[in-house]
């Protein structure tokens, strides 16, 4: 092969890989952009309850998962001395 073919190919080898890094790149922004919202100021609106216990005392087993929901007579976990220790209030 010539200098002049070696440089040809070369040059359209860097050339495509431009554009096919080009299209990934496009098309990474388009996916995240129409799959996914962003912000940088995000800001969380909800009610804060407390919760607090009405004796002292070690767990022994936890049924719930963390940011699960429950409602009134759940049991949510066990005692070493009560038992079962179940949601209470409204």
């Amino acid at each position: 092969m010539e200098l002049s073919q070696k440089r040809f190919l070369l040059l359209n080898t860097l050339i495509f890989l431009l554009i096919a890094g080009i299209g990934i790149g496009g098309f990474y922004y388009y996916h995240q952009k129409v799959n996914f919202i962003s912000t940088e100021d995000a800001k969380v609106s909800g009610d804060i309850i407390p919760i607090t216990a009405e004796v002292q005392g070690k767990l022994t087993e936890w049924n719930i998962k963390n940011g699960s929901q429950v409602k009134k007579g759940d049991v949510i976990g066990k005692d070493l001395e009560l038992g079962r220790l179940k949601t209470c209030g409204t």
